[in-house]
């Protein structure tokens, strides 16, 4: 909906779930302020979901649930203690610790963690949805079955209601770049 209306503005959309960059055009880039998407990131819309509906369905209270995700990126840190991300009514976070891929590892090595050995898990069911089904290509993010592939179905959406057919080129060099038919 969001795109759709900044369309009917004008008016471009930026969308990021980098708050490195988002920081940035806060602190330097005030013109590009209101072109920013009011969506929230992966890492924020999960810990909305954990701390929401899922805790909710559970019967537990928000304020209940320490909710800690793995990120790459030292700059989810900073993202999650945001006072956007704040719920006042329930005084609690979205995500209330992050840790990175590094320190993820560092910690693992600390307790002398063998990886190879660790048992397998089941994945959580974290919601009971059993509508819901992988793609046909047995992925469940986009056609590509990476973060990617969201903006790929989004993009791929948006020229198919234009009536412009695309292609994904296979190359490396060009593994995100669509060609208009």
């Amino acid at each position: 909906a969001e795109v759709l209306a900044r369309r009917a503005e004008g008016k471009p959309l930026l969308v990021s779930a980098c708050p490195g960059w988002v920081c940035y055009a806060e602190k330097t880039q005030h013109v590009a302020l209101p072109l920013l998407s009011t969506a929230k990131s992966p890492q924020q819309v999960m810990g909305s979901l954990v701390k929401g509906p899922i805790a909710g369905a559970r019967g537990v209270a928000p304020s209940m649930v320490y909710h800690v995700t793995v990120m790459p990126c030292f700059d989810k840190k900073l993202e999650a203690s945001r006072d956007d991300f704040f719920d006042q009514v329930h005084s609690t976070r979205d995500v209330d610790l992050v840790l990175t891929s590094a320190e993820f590892v560092d910690l693992m090595l600390q307790r002398n963690a063998e990886f190879q050995i660790l048992p397998i898990a089941p994945i959580d069911n974290l919601v009971s949805a059993p509508d819901v089904q992988p793609a046909p290509n047995g992925l469940m993010w986009g056609s590509t079955g990476v973060s990617g592939g969201y903006a790929e179905e989004v993009a791929r959406y948006l020229m198919g209601q234009r009536g412009v057919q695309c292609e994904v080129f296979e190359t490396q060099e060009d593994a995100d770049a669509f060609q208009a038919a």
